[in-house]
């Protein structure tokens, strides 16, 4: 379970969004049913690709790395019932252990380590995950 998504990146110029598109967010997810409603381009799907982002990596992503400039993100997940604080930009990662009040414990860094680790905590992948979302 998601608890927060805190995001910032840019898009450059295309034919649509000729000044290109910046997306700045800070979201809390409560416990029960979330629901994210508004007007097309205003960045739904963007929220669920950076929550897939924060998880898998730049392999979740819609476009090419590239296209997302000055991508970072983080997010805190309580997987398993421990509370997980994971970090990431365009080129590094970090996930640390956020139980409670307690001082966090980095597990991994960089981008191989935390996928590792991710994968471990998990029990599953992408393609796994992507199949439990669309179903």
């Amino acid at each position: 379970m998601i608890e927060q998504l805190e995001y910032s990146v840019r898009f450059p110029p295309n034919d649509r969004f000729p000044l290109g598109q910046f997306f700045e967010r800070k979201l809390t997810f409560e416990g029960g049913v979330t629901l994210i409603t508004g007007a097309n381009e205003i960045g739904k799907t963007l929220n669920l690709e950076i929550i897939e982002f924060l998880l898998f990596g730049s392999a979740a992503l819609r476009g090419k790395a590239d296209d997302y400039k000055g991508l970072r993100g983080s997010g805190i997940f309580r997987i398993r019932g421990d509370r997980y604080k994971i970090e990431r930009t365009a080129r590094n990662a970090a996930i640390t252990y956020a139980e409670g009040g307690a001082e966090a414990l980095t597990l991994a860094v960089g981008t191989k380590p935390v996928n590792a680790r991710i994968l471990q905590l998990l029990g599953y992948g992408l393609d796994v995950f992507l199949s439990l979302i669309h179903i």
